[in-house]
């Protein structure tokens, strides 16, 4: 649908294993299989829709994965090694944790994943990009 009406992102959450709120906590959330699943839905979604504008990302649920900075630093490298599309930017987006979190996630990544090509930028950096990708700003010479 984001794709669709010109949106530019499509935020969604991973899931979850619990049978009556499907955003709800469950011990099955934090499982390898919970985080293979997740990979894979990703994957599917980006190849099936083969967005040229919009991004698909995931909110990050305090109970389920990623719940630690390696889990995180997992997924991105997962998921930027797996996408089998053109896409141009991996937008993976956490709230509530503290500076050294992200920077614990930016160490994982270059320490334990080299074979993702992943940078990870700050926030004014990234909405510079995006206006670059889309046209909204021209590129400076």
């Amino acid at each position: 649908l984001a794709e669709a009406i010109g949106a530019r992102c499509c935020v969604d959450i991973a899931g979850s294993y619990n049978k009556d709120v499907w955003y709800g906590p469950h011990p099955d959330n934090l499982s390898q299989r919970f985080f293979d699943e997740t990979v894979e839905n990703a994957r599917k979604i980006i190849d099936a829709v083969k967005p040229q504008r919009a991004t698909f990302c995931f909110e990050m649920m305090g109970w389920s994965l990623p719940d630690s900075p390696e889990a995180a630093a997992a997924v991105i490298a997962d998921l930027a090694s797996g996408v089998t599309t053109e896409a141009r930017f991996l937008w993976a987006r956490s709230i509530l944790k503290p500076p050294s979190w992200y920077e614990q996630v930016s160490q994982i990544l270059r320490d334990k994943h080299p074979q993702a090509a992943v940078v990870i930028v700050d926030p004014y950096t990234f909405f510079g990009l995006i206006q670059l990708q889309y046209g909204a700003v021209p590129p400076r010479p």
